[in-house]
């Protein structure tokens, strides 16, 4: 009974642990972990890792149900994981761990000394195997196959081997304690054991290759002895240790985390099994493009067809081709006069699709000038029209300006044919008239179509546009600090409304080239529909991407890559 009293709490959760880990067979999961390692030891998917901190040694000579922190010793140990699958790896390691405990700390603490009056300080050395399993399942690596960093939380858990120096000092014990004495030292001459490691920690990417983190670990060693303290304690009760530091890892460059047979680094899906031919990411049908930009992924097609197929080639895709085998200019189906009829069809109708209408009167030219029935010219008088006197005849040509009168924007007045019929007028009286004016109520050049010239401050803003929207990465999301210069661009619309804006978007050359067009033709749509937003006619405006085909600068520095991910405003006058 005195034993029991000098002994401590026991803690729920260490009891809980206790009955499940005593009824596994622990000693079966040896060979299975070796197995694991064998079977995967060709692949190179290793890191490195370093563990440096503290341990707390949890038994008979602490009166609490947590270790005494202040007799915490330094603990370090090195290992090595091999990554199984992007969430499991197995660590291998090695770990040494100080401990200490005190009956007189017990007794200043607590105000209850033992009267066995022990202390001890050792060491244990550990090899051990665990299972780390990542909770988040994170990935590190984004659609485009660029590294993120990450904040990543797991669990671990193991087998290992305890090797302890145990080193009990008995100097002060009373000698009424002298047979309990003699019973642990002679248990205590043990000092191999098999221990369970298990825990948690977190850690974060610097970058693609080292991470640091913190971790808590306990461990188990299956013993009441690590204090050589047992018969002069609570012999029911196991001892245990805690470990808790800082940890860094280091990843090697020749991994291939999804056994693609493409390392990491030239993967473009490092987590995902893929081929080579779509630059590791999945393929089904093998067309070099991958299922995620694929809008035919079971059916071989083109590239520059986002993987659908083409079988006449005429530039429609199989899905929307009408006439799949057979090329041609009108949903994919052939037409001969191009009159917007279908060769198909035209033969249906009893026509021949080989005989146009020029003119787009309503009559085949094979049937122009037939009991005058009006000219193939379609805008200069022929003898052989017929010119109603009520002007009720499309061919005939009232003003006499060489228009007829179907084509002729003011059939009483004559005028050049370039300006439909009607006489020149200079409307802003800047020497361009009118036919020839993009800008006819506002004066301006002649060699800008009419139009004023754009102001030189008006350019610079949009020079400063190109290095100021930005956006979220691998992403068309614009970031907030882009909006104040898009907002200028919406004024500067306004302040020039005969003006149009082509809007063009570039990318660097990382990543996949399919990815990168997409990127870039989303990235200066979101511009685009931006300025909709905020009352830009949506006519006044294009928008396209041209990938990472337009480069700046090179890309084999940071800086040229920056320069590189753009997005373009041009001013144009059509």
């Amino acid at each position: 009974m005195e034993r029991k009293q000098q002994g401590r709490h026991k803690p729920v959760f260490y009891q809980s642990f206790k009955y499940v880990i005593m009824k596994t067979k622990v000693l079966f999961l040896i060979p299975v972990l070796l197995m694991m390692v064998v079977s995967g030891w060709s692949q190179q998917r290793w890191s490195g890792n370093l563990f440096l901190g503290g341990s707390s040694y949890m038994g008979d000579l602490v009166h609490s149900s947590t270790p005494y922190l202040d007799q915490s010793k330094l603990s370090f140990g090195l290992g090595a994981t091999y990554q199984m699958k992007p969430t499991f790896g197995i660590r291998f390691g090695y770990l040494r761990s100080g401990l200490k405990g005190d009956d007189a700390v017990r007794g200043e603490k607590t105000g209850d000394y033992p009267t066995r009056n022990v202390s001890f300080s050792s060491n244990a050395n550990e090899l051990s195997a665990v299972v780390k399993w990542d909770i988040l399942g994170a990935k590190h690596y984004d659609e485009n196959g660029a590294f993120k960093k990450m904040l990543s939380p797991y669990l671990f858990a193991g087998l290992g081997l305890e090797f302890v120096g145990i080193s009990p000092d008995y100097s002060k014990t009373p000698p009424s304690l002298n047979d309990h004495v003699a019973q642990d030292k002679k248990d205590a001459e043990k000092g191999t054991f098999i221990a369970v490691p298990f825990g948690a920690g977190v850690s974060y990417d610097l970058n693609d290759k080292m991470s640091i983190g913190l971790e808590l670990g306990l461990r188990n060693p299956f013993t009441d002895l690590l204090d050589g303290v047992s018969a002069l304690g609570d012999p029911d009760d196991k001892d245990w240790f805690s470990n808790f530091g800082l940890t860094i890892d280091y990843r090697f460059s020749d991994n291939d985390m999804d056994d693609d047979g493409i390392s990491d680094e030239e993967d473009a899906c490092p987590e995902v099994f893929g081929v080579a031919s779509a630059h590791g990411c999945p393929d089904s049908d093998g067309d070099g493009v991958k299922d995620s930009e694929d809008k035919c992924p079971n059916t071989p097609g083109l590239m520059d067809k986002m993987g659908c197929p083409d079988r006449d080639g005429d530039g429609v895709i199989d899905s929307k081709d009408e006439c799949p085998d057979v090329k041609g200019t009108l949903m994919g189906c052939p037409d001969s006069d191009d009159d917007g009829i279908a060769d198909a069809k035209e033969a249906l109708l009893g026509t021949d699709p080989n005989n146009p209408d020029t003119d787009g009167d309503g009559l085949k030219d094979g049937e122009e000038n037939k009991n005058g029935n009006g000219t193939i010219d379609a805008g200069e008088s022929n003898p052989l029209d017929v010119c109603d006197p009520l002007m009720k005849a499309p061919t005939c040509d009232s003003d006499g300006d060489g228009v007829v009168n179907g084509k002729d924007s003011c059939p009483n007045v004559a005028g050049p044919k370039a300006n439909n019929g009607c006489p020149d007028k200079d409307s802003d009286g800047d020497g361009v008239v009118d036919r020839e004016d993009a800008c006819p109520d506002i004066a301006g050049i002649k060699s800008n179509k009419g139009c004023p010239e754009i102001k030189k401050e008006v350019q610079e803003t949009l020079d400063l546009a190109i290095k100021n929207v930005q956006f979220e990465t691998s992403s068309a999301t614009l970031l907030s600090e882009s909006l104040p210069i898009l907002d200028q661009i919406v004024q500067v619309m306004k302040d020039y409304p005969y003006y149009s804006l082509r809007i063009s978007g570039h990318t660097d050359n990382r990543g996949n080239d399919a990815f990168n067009q997409t990127l870039s033709e989303n990235r200066a749509k979101s511009c685009f529909d931006y300025l909709v937003a905020h009352g830009i006619d949506a006519g006044r405006m294009s928008h396209a991407g041209y990938g990472e085909t337009q480069p700046v600068a090179t890309n084999d520095t940071k800086a040229g890559r920056l320069q590189n991910r753009r997005v373009v405003f041009e001013l144009y006058v059509k």
